[in-house]
């Protein structure tokens, strides 16, 4: 029997969204399609990001990402 992979989304979608302050945050999605489960990175201190592409390379194919 064949396994049917994973629909991923091709093109990453992202954009702005304005904070209840106006501030603008910035956002990504990509990885599985809607009802897969979703994980959201977040920035902080002490990290600068750098990480999240591995992350992602690793858990998209079975998770949205944010």
């Amino acid at each position: 029997m064949l396994k049917s992979r994973p629909v991923t989304h091709k093109k990453p979608r992202q954009g702005f969204v304005l904070a209840q302050d106006e501030t603008p945050i910035f956002y990504e999605i990509s990885g599985q399609r809607q009802p897969a489960p979703s994980l959201v990175f977040c920035d902080g201190i002490g990290c600068d990001g750098y990480v999240w592409k591995y992350f992602q390379r690793m858990l998209q194919n079975d998770y949205r990402i944010i």
